[in-house]
């Protein structure tokens, strides 16, 4: 099985975990949004398998409307929050849960709770030992290598060689480019040529996150 169809199945045995006990409860779409505070919208992606596993904060919210504890609703999830943030083990000891960050807050760890938009499943076996996790690339700059919406799993480590593409954050926003060093300064450079490079000259609140070593396309 591929990791697309991993997280398929994680996605949707969680869904139909979720409305099995929604409706064991009584509750329909609108009361459990209601009592929960997650999105009626949310809730039925979720529902329907369209949404990756949620972030914990997300799963927390379920469990209160839907009256379950927290560890129960993170076991149907596939995760176990016993283990450290950048890797929630999945029940299958041969794959892993990557966190797969959002928007990232400034000043906290990278791999804050409150910096993860959800989890994808990965095989162990495909992946470098340390930390690793995932960012969603947005926008055309990478393409055709690397496609808008695309999972890139990044290998945590503070720099990268030319020519390789990192995760590179500025400010609170992480972007995916090949990096190039020229003196002083960083070029970051996109694949697609319509893209001018970002020159970074010390002066800006930037660092690289990690080295990108896998694509994962979403169909």
């Amino acid at each position: 099985m591929g990791v697309n169809d991993m997280a398929n199945a994680t996605n949707e045995a969680f869904g139909e975990k979720l409305r099995k006990v929604r409706t064991e409860r009584g509750y329909s779409l609108r009361h459990l949004a209601y009592k929960s505070g997650v999105s009626f919208s949310m809730i039925s992606q979720i529902e329907r398998g369209f949404k990756s596993v949620p972030k914990p904060k997300t799963l927390k919210k379920l469990a209160n409307g839907l009256n379950v504890p927290s560890n129960q609703m993170f076991e149907w999830a596939g995760i176990d929050p016993t283990t450290p943030n950048n890797v929630i083990a999945l029940n299958d000891t041969n794959t892993v849960n990557l966190p797969i960050l959002g928007e990232i807050a400034c000043g906290e760890p990278i791999l804050a709770k409150q910096n993860i938009d959800g989890y994808t499943p990965m095989v162990k076996g495909t992946l470098p030992s340390g930390t690793n996790f995932c960012l969603r690339c947005k926008g055309d700059s990478m393409e055709p290598r690397i496609q808008d919406g695309a999972l890139v799993v990044i290998h945590q480590q503070p720099t990268v060689e030319d020519g390789e593409i990192a995760a590179v954050l500025i400010g609170n926003e992480a972007t995916l480019k090949k990096v190039k060093h020229i003196g002083s300064q960083v070029l970051l450079m996109a694949i697609n040529d319509k893209y001018d490079p970002i020159i970074l000259d010390g002066s800006e609140d930037s660092r690289i996150l990690g080295k990108a070593i896998q694509v994962i396309t979403q169909l």
